[in-house]
């Protein structure tokens, strides 16, 4: 042990010295104005600065044909260089495509602004596709600016080498000859060349970069139209903006002109054009490759033992798996998505994501309700793309919304009966009055918030049930990952593999419903997209004074607090479980340790979550003065006992475990907390003690340097009994106690002559306090045993009382109670 104590006592002194060493280094590292003290300085003497000169210019004419050579290679250079900066023939190229995406989306906004029925989902999507069209704008505007500003660092590099090589040579102009002339003309003129090759070269890119930037005004512009348009659309999901059902002006509707707007809007079907597959006809391939790698892959796994961990769905749809994971991973790689590969998408993903789902579904009912769902919604985005005529629209609608509601009213009543769970019945029942709330609004002519009301519902559900199966995806990777036996042979994970399941399975959790909300929140037409949802959600927050306090920042901190908590939870158990038994470290000097160790990390955490919400080590004082105002007025108590359980940390003159006493009561440390120490009595009693007080008052400790304790027995024995013979016995049970140690030997005295009997003492050492009482339970039992076999008596206490004086009434009294027990009655 002591080398461990040795350790620590070298790491606080370094610690101190190294901390002293800091703070004198940064009070001396400010610029200090020498003036003030000593006076002025003198100033240098000439011909030490005309030394220097001669120095410096024998110097500068060893370096002028390396520096000029460097500077003809870097001429050489210069045009390769600014073919590089001028070349702009693929920002050309892509700028066309740009531009024709914003025309594509002013002749489809004027469309949907036309039809005024169910083109909110339209606008919506509009709006997206334009707000990644002007960030693409944006990147490139930036792209040309660096490129500008590589020319201009260019040109001022030119501009400088020009002037030095002109200075340097004027300077050596009488000691230069005729070589070295040719050399500085040479130079000057490869300047020249150089500087003239770059006049005009950033006129193409400033011109081109007012194209960009006209296309980016125009762009914005765009949106500013369709936000105007989405508030007024807002508006009208309210207003009765069609003709009741069940209505003649409904019925008259339904003409010929109504058939030909629909067979026009199936023939509108357009296939993606041949620059889309010349352009994206690779990640077309790698989804296909993808996709038919890992069904391949998951197929492999089908007769592993995937059961306990909860994926077993995956490797049985391996297919609908494979499908799911080769079209999505590769799909931010499409710049633009036609509107019929888009509908193609959204199918494939909702076929197959319905179908591991439905892997998981125990009940059909269910299963078939989840593929209902899915049905309707792909049917929806078909009639949306084919641009359904608004009165089969509406009747389709309509039918939906009350078989729906009937639908759903009716599996309530069924569930109910069954004993369901409330969250289930409640969901349920929500669903079949939004249903019946799409059918009613439909009926009565309110057909954007019908037609909204229907797409958020069940795009909601299939939201829902989505996020559960990445649910059970992630927490089953989880357990794959720490429950499977090759991670499991060490011994630190073997240990506690379900403490990093739960931990990772809460994440898990954490991140699926944030990700799953923030979808919400873009399907119920607050944001655009989930991906400007979960921004502005994390860019909420509240300014106090200077400060802004965001929930994305207050998200870091809680990260990176849990984080080195954790980092310290994983050191802790590493240190118990492989460092402390090999090195044979004491259980409470362990502790101690360990709760150093969270100590440091939780302090380090909480200064970098202060840190990353903008709260900084030097904005620390304020806090630390309201802190001391604090203490000063309320808490002193909490301080003191902070401070006294640091105290004790160090000291350890109170560990856990140790077995102490205090105020007459005996129990055992059980925990060093900050500001209380946790003390269980013998009688299963917890006593909290603040920390204070084990400082400040006197505690005995019976185990502070080791766990040996003197046992002591008193007995006392008759008078006129064989002192000696009592000696031997009491000494040879000491000894004959497998317990009682042999060094220091026991001992037995005759301490007293009492009143009532000879008073000896029996004192014996034990190695361990714990079994104290044990061994005298033991000791006793002995005593009794022998002492009885060996006629040694044992007194109890007697009194002699003598009479010497009695009143008559008393007297009386005595002699009739004595009379009266010599001649009892006759029938006793």
């Amino acid at each position: 042990m002591l080398h461990i104590y040795q350790f620590l006592g070298k790491f606080c002194r370094f610690s101190l010295f190294f901390a002293v060493l800091f703070t004198y280094s940064s009070a001396f590292s400010q610029t200090i104005d020498i003036s003030q003290f000593v006076g002025p300085m003198p100033l240098p003497i000439p011909t030490v600065a005309a030394t220097t000169t001669t120095d410096n210019v024998a110097e500068s004419m060893a370096d002028i044909l390396p520096k000029a050579e460097t500077l003809k290679n870097d001429a050489e250079e210069l045009a390769a260089t600014i073919n590089g900066i001028t070349d702009i023939s693929k920002l050309i190229e892509e700028y066309g495509l740009l531009k024709n995406r914003l025309e594509e989306q002013k002749t489809q906004f004027n469309s949907v602004k036309e039809s005024g029925s169910y083109g909110f989902e339209k606008v919506s999507a509009l709006r997206s596709d334009l707000r990644s069209l002007i960030d693409a704008v944006g990147h490139h505007i930036k792209y040309i600016s660096e490129r500008l500003g590589k020319i201009e660092s260019q040109k001022q590099n030119w501009t400088l080498r020009e002037t030095t090589w002109k200075s340097q040579r004027d300077a050596l102009a009488e000691g230069v000859g005729p070589a070295l002339r040719d050399v500085f003309k040479d130079a000057v003129n490869t300047i020249a060349i150089s500087r003239k090759r770059m006049e005009g070269i950033e006129v193409p890119l400033v011109e081109f970069q007012q194209k960009v930037i006209d296309l980016q005004r125009q762009a914005q512009n765009q949106l500013a139209e369709i936000d105007k348009l989405m508030a007024e659309m807002r508006k009208d999901l309210f207003r009765k903006s069609r003709p009741a059902m069940f209505t003649p002006t409904f019925v008259m509707q339904f003409d010929t002109a109504l058939w030909q707007e629909f067979w026009l809007g199936i023939a509108s079907f357009e296939m993606p054009g041949r620059p889309f597959f010349q352009t994206f006809g690779w990640v077309i391939f790698l989804q296909l490759l993808l996709a038919a790698g890992s069904a391949y892959f998951l197929r492999s796994l089908r007769n592993r033992n995937l059961e306990r961990f909860k994926l077993a769905f995956i490797a049985d749809r391996y297919l609908s798996a494979g499908m799911l994971i080769g079209l999505l991973l590769p799909l931010p790689l499409f710049e633009t998505v036609p509107k019929l590969l888009k509908l193609l998408f959204a199918g494939i993903v909702s076929i197959n994501a319905s179908r591991l789902v439905g892997a998981v579904i125990d009940r059909p009912w269910r299963r078939r309700l989840l593929y209902i769902i899915v049905g309707l919604y792909l049917l929806i985005q078909l009639f949306v793309f084919i641009a359904l005529p608004a009165p089969a629209m509406r009747v389709f609608t309509a039918l939906v919304g009350f078989s729906g509601a009937m639908l759903c009213f009716w599996r309530a009543r069924i569930n109910q009966a069954e004993g369901a769970s409330l969250t289930f019945l409640a969901g349920i029942k929500a669903g079949g009055a939004s249903l019946a709330l799409v059918f009613l609004s439909q009926a009565a002519g309110y057909v954007a918030f019908s037609n909204h009301l229907l797409d958020v519902t069940i795009k909601t559900i299939f939201i829902g049930v989505v996020a559960w199966m990445i649910n059970l995806i992630l927490k089953g990777a989880i357990e794959a990952i720490f429950d499977n036996n090759f991670v499991r042979k060490n011994d630190l994970i073997d240990k506690h593999h379900k403490v990093f399941i739960r931990r990772g399975s809460m994440v898990a959790d954490l991140v699926v419903v944030f990700m799953a909300f923030s979808e919400m929140l873009s399907v119920w037409g607050f944001f655009d997209s989930s991906w400007l949802a979960a921004e502005k959600i994390l860019a909420f927050g509240i300014s106090v004074q200077n400060y802004r306090i965001s929930l994305g920042m207050l998200v870091w901190a809680i990260i990176l607090v849990y984080g080195t908590l954790a980092v310290s939870w994983l050191i802790q158990r590493i240190l118990d479980e492989e460092v402390y038994p090999r090195k044979k470290v004491e259980r409470g000097v362990g502790i101690s340790i360990n709760r150093l160790i969270h100590y440091a990390f939780f302090v380090f955490g909480v200064t970098l979550g202060l840190s990353t919400i903008g709260i900084g080590l030097q904005n620390l004082t304020v806090v630390v003065g309201a802190l001391g105002i604090g203490i000063g007025f309320g808490l002193q108590n909490i301080v003191n006992n902070f401070a006294s359980g640091l105290i004790l940390l160090f000291e350890r003159s109170i560990k856990v475990g140790d077995t102490v006493q205090i105020n007459n009561e005996w129990g055992k440390i059980k925990n060093l907390g900050l500001r209380a120490t946790i003390v269980e009595t013998f009688d299963r009693s917890e006593m909290i003690v603040p920390n204070s007080d084990l400082v400040s008052s006197t505690v005995t400790n019976w185990t502070l340097s080791d766990r040996q304790t003197r046992l002591i027995v008193q007995i006392g024995v008759a008078y006129g009994s064989d002192v000696q013979k009592v000696t031997q016995i009491l000494l040879r049970i000491a000894q004959d106690n497998p317990f009682v140690m042999k060094f220091p030997a026991p001992a037995v005295f005759f301490m007293n002559f009492g009143a009532s009997s000879l008073d000896f003492e029996l004192r014996a050492w034990v190695a361990d306090i714990d079994i104290r009482l044990k061994i005298k339970n033991e000791i006793n039992y002995e005593i009794d045993r022998l002492f009885r076999e060996n006629g040694i008596e044992i007194p109890f206490p007697q009194h002699d009382l003598h009479i010497r004086t009695i009143d008559e009434p008393a007297r009386v009294a005595l002699h009739n109670l004595s009379t009266s027990n010599k001649n009892p009655p006759a029938n006793s």
